[in-house]
């Protein structure tokens, strides 16, 4: 089965590595659809991209979200792979995605474990000891997430989410969500509008992208053993505008989702006072 790839991008050099990964696997998607708002033609223009598969779609929208959901309405195949353009793909990743998704039939979203590029590593791991206990009264008491390792998979109107872990697992996994970075679908399956209610980075977009999937009754499986790989960086914790940012994107997103404002309010307060204490340390460090 044809497979189409769309990655929304501002034009990053990082787009070339992205390309020749996909494009050296074991299955070759039939198009790759690039993204790119129109006010930076001129600066995507110097990209050369030796690849017959390649497709520049630029777009009156700059926004990862309906960037991405104008690329999803003019592919042309039945799977669609929505793709961060600095994802780096392992060979038979596609191909054994492609498969699993074909067994489970439309009405289900599969994705790959997200790795850090250097350490070769899962983004996540499940803490234990006395961290863990502190990580599951603010995920649980704090965040709405359930109690222990249950709530790996989950995530709460709240913009709460806990990833997997996958040294817990052998085989895939059904989640409540999945990361964004890379993601199979049917295309009868595609959310094809800008749902995104801020501007600016789509902070947590994959947490509402993942709601509005559940709303249509879309399952969601983790590949638990295929492996897609990613620069580590968590969007907080670097700069109090950082933050703030997405403090502020946070609050809109949990509002999207149906959540009390009272309980928004308390969560986002006290993400906000743990991550300053966090910067603090980094920069008493320094």
């Amino acid at each position: 089965m044809n497979i189409s790839v769309v990655i929304a991008t501002l034009g990053t050099d990082v787009i070339h590595e992205t390309l020749l990964k996909i494009n050296s696997g074991t299955v070759v998607p039939d198009e790759i659809i690039i993204c790119i708002p129109e006010d930076l033609v001129q600066n995507f223009s110097r990209y050369k991209f030796p690849y017959d598969n390649v497709k520049i779609l630029f777009t009156k929208i700059r926004g990862q979200v309906g960037q991405r959901a104008i690329g999803f309405m003019h592919s042309s195949n039945e799977l669609v792979l929505q793709l961060d353009d600095d994802i780096h793909i392992e060979r038979f990743t596609i191909e054994n995605l492609t498969a699993k998704l074909i067994k489970l039939g439309p009405g289900f979203a599969i994705a790959p474990v997200l790795c850090d590029k250097i350490t070769r590593d899962s983004l996540y791991r499940n803490s234990l000891g006395y961290r863990s206990i502190l990580n599951n009264i603010f995920h649980s008491c704090i965040g709405g997430l359930p109690f222990g390792l249950s709530k790996m998979g989950a995530y709460s109107e709240l913009t709460c989410s806990c990833s997997v872990d996958p040294s817990f697992y052998t085989s895939d996994v059904s989640v409540n969500w999945l990361p964004g970075g890379c993601i199979l679908n049917y295309k009868q399956d595609l959310i094809l509008y800008d749902f995104y209610p801020c501007t600016g980075k789509a902070y947590a977009e994959d947490l509402l992208h993942s709601h509005l999937r559940g709303i249509k009754n879309i399952k969601h499986i983790l590949s638990i053993n295929d492996k897609v790989f990613t620069t580590c960086s968590f969007s907080y914790g670097n700069s109090i505008q950082n933050l703030l940012k997405e403090i502020k994107s946070r609050w809109c997103v949990g509002l999207s989702m149906g959540a009390s404002k009272y309980r928004l309010s308390f969560f986002l307060i006290t993400l906000l006072i743990i991550n300053i204490i966090k910067i603090g340390k980094k920069k008493l460090s320094l």
